[in-house]
């Protein structure tokens, strides 16, 4: 053999090598091609398969492999895998793989979980093998043969059964650190763990299939979690550790948001913002028994949705959407204290009180006001308007600070977060409004119960925030927003299901 032909050779077996070892995207100067070797402890994998399959397919330099991994995402080892990926576009056009200005445009903060246990579906990792994404340039593994099915089945099987480490445990079981999310179009619940700000689980609530069953709000009380579904009417009681529906209560009418008492053992529920006609019915549900009790009838009827229960549990606090009043219901009696308080002169809808929310020291009620793009700070003793804070086009929901300092509204249309701060003057808007790339027809917000996190879920009903990885013909998922209290900075963004409403966090 000459030496053009050696030469020719060698060339062809780099090119080759080099091909294979990076074919999710450019390699970088000086980047290694690492054998990836598997050890006997299956690199942590349940199973010698599924670790060969991860490993030899994925686990490559320039994919997914120890150096500049793409997205962040480490898949040589199980624990690595399922930290998930930290660095992913926040543009769906900006292509699937890389590790350039993307990534110094948006931080380490767009990524998520690559296996969901118990949910092969809902998994980006057996989405992308199996073909199940929108864009077909971005199935996996990228650059290099399609999977074969049996070796596709086998993911999925090791996913739908715990994705089990190699000494058969379920990672994240038994997690209480954790921010929950209604998707109330896709029919379930996600369960994101603050500590790994990865989601974890999936709860599906998805009753009918016929319809949607739309879970809307959550509330929760040591370890259970509470959720209400306006299309099946059912009041849902969850195990948290163990995230299994426990027990229903049926026959609800377009049921909304939840109180829930100081002890956790009643719940009161309002009428979702959405409920066709007039009602004047608030439920009060045993949450031990998970049986209907009473019923508390309004003055008015109308759409009564938000709702807020005093901190000594006597007082539920409830606006009348439609009518712009606001009722204060002795709990004892079930009968109204005084005169409903109105927001407008006509009562004809001009304010539309959406959310109430009552701050800690139990003397004032914030109500964000729909139509009006205002927060009413009203009195809780004397019952009247103290103060109208203008916001913008569309406030919606409201989270206090746990000393009261401070409140946090997510305006929808505007798409950005407002801080209000309490001093001795009263409420007033600071300058710092949080705002982001990814927030788009924010809806629900809520404050971890250590007061460093906010948890906002951005409902996308408009398809403006484009995620990088979507189902083909779907809408557009939504995304919750995870942001740092203490510097007003988004810590990661998730790309959830579709129309995320409700969020609450422990």
């Amino acid at each position: 053999m000459n030496v053009f032909i050696k030469k020719s050779l060698t060339l062809v077996i780099v090119f080759l090598s080099t091909f294979l070892f990076n074919g999710c995207s450019d390699s970088l100067p000086g980047d290694p091609f690492p054998v990836v070797q598997i050890g006997a402890d299956n690199n942590g994998y349940e199973s010698l398969a599924v670790a060969e399959i991860l490993v030899q397919n994925c686990a490559t330099s320039g994919c997914h492999g120890t150096n500049n991994p793409a997205h962040g995402l480490k898949m040589v080892r199980y624990e690595d895998l399922m930290k998930g990926s930290n660095s992913r576009h926040l543009n769906e056009n900006g292509g699937g793989h890389d590790h350039g200005i993307s990534k110094v445009l948006h931080g380490d903060n767009y990524g998520g979980a690559a296996v969901i246990p118990f949910s092969s579906e809902k998994s980006l990792l057996f989405r992308l093998i199996s073909g199940i994404v929108e864009d077909s340039t971005k199935i996996m593994p990228q650059g290099a043969p399609k999977l074969s099915e049996s070796q596709i089945q086998i993911i999925k099987t090791w996913i739908d059964n715990g994705a089990k480490n190699n000494k058969g445990e379920i990672p994240f079981s038994g997690l209480l650190n954790n921010i929950y999310v209604c998707n109330q179009g896709s029919d379930n619940i996600r369960v994101i763990n603050l500590s790994t700000m990865t989601t974890i689980r999936v709860i599906d609530v998805d009753f009918n299939k016929s319809l949607i069953d739309a879970p809307h709000n959550l509330a929760i009380y040591e370890d259970k979690l509470f959720v209400t579904l306006i299309g099946s009417g059912k009041f849902l009681k969850i195990d948290r550790k163990t995230n299994n529906i426990i027990s229903s209560v049926d026959g609800l009418v377009y049921p909304g948001m939840i109180e829930l008492s100081s002890d956790g053992k009643t719940a009161y529920v309002s009428k979702s913002s959405t409920a066709p006609g007039n009602y004047d019915e608030i439920y009060i549900i045993d949450t031990e028994l998970m049986q209907l009790k009473n019923r508390i009838n309004l003055p008015v009827s109308g759409i009564p949705h938000g709702i807020a229960l005093s901190n000594d549990d006597k007082v539920l606090v409830v606006a009348n959407m439609r009518k712009d009043r606001i009722s204060f219901i002795d709990t004892e009696t079930l009968e109204p204290i005084g005169n409903d308080l109105l927001l407008s002169a006509l009562g004809d809808g001009s304010e539309e009180p959406m959310h109430t929310y009552i701050t800690p020291n139990g003397q004032e009620l914030l109500v964000s006001c729909m139509a009006s793009g205002s927060v009413k700070v009203i009195n809780m003793i004397s019952k009247t308007v103290v103060q109208t804070i203008p916001l913008g086009h569309h406030p919606m929901q409201i989270a206090i600070s746990n000393d009261g300092a401070k409140a946090y509204c997510v305006d929808m249309h505007l798409n950005e977060i407002n801080v209000l701060t309490r001093t001795s003057a009263g409420w007033g808007v600071t300058s710092q409004k949080i705002t982001n790339p990814a927030f788009s027809m924010l809806y629900g917000v809520a404050i971890t119960s250590d007061n460093k996190y906010l948890a906002v879920s951005s409902s996308n009903q408009n398809n403006a925030y484009k995620p990088v990885y979507n189902l083909p013909g779907a809408l557009r998922p939504s995304n919750l927003t995870i942001i740092d209290l203490n510097t007003l900075e988004v810590k990661k963004v998730l790309d959830i299901d579709n129309y995320s409403t409700g969020v609450t966090a422990f």
